[in-house]
């Protein structure tokens, strides 16, 4: 059995290029990729990772909750209250 030796160098390349096809499709498919665990609630960290992404600076979180929060909040008064673009 013959045994291979590999230049460190070589490795490191190696390693350098898989870190930087990993990091190209990590940026790629940010749409796919879950939001990272802010809270141990998925749909959460996904409201918050929306949130950020929008890249506003005055807005309003009205309520985060579950969908019974969800569905006690009006949307017509809300509107009629608030600026458009003012909350989320």
């Amino acid at each position: 059995m013959k045994i291979f030796k590999v230049p460190i160098i070589l490795i490191a390349l190696l390693m350098a290029v898989m870190a930087g096809i990993t990091i190209y499709f990590w940026i790629e498919l940010d749409k796919v990729i879950p939001a990272p665990p802010i809270t141990n609630n998925a749909v959460l960290n996904e409201k918050l990772n929306f949130i950020k992404k929008m890249n506003r600076k005055n807005f309003e979180v009205i309520a985060i909750g579950s969908s019974m929060t969800a569905n006690n909040i009006h949307t017509v008064p809300l509107k009629e209250a608030l600026q458009p673009d003012s909350y989320v």
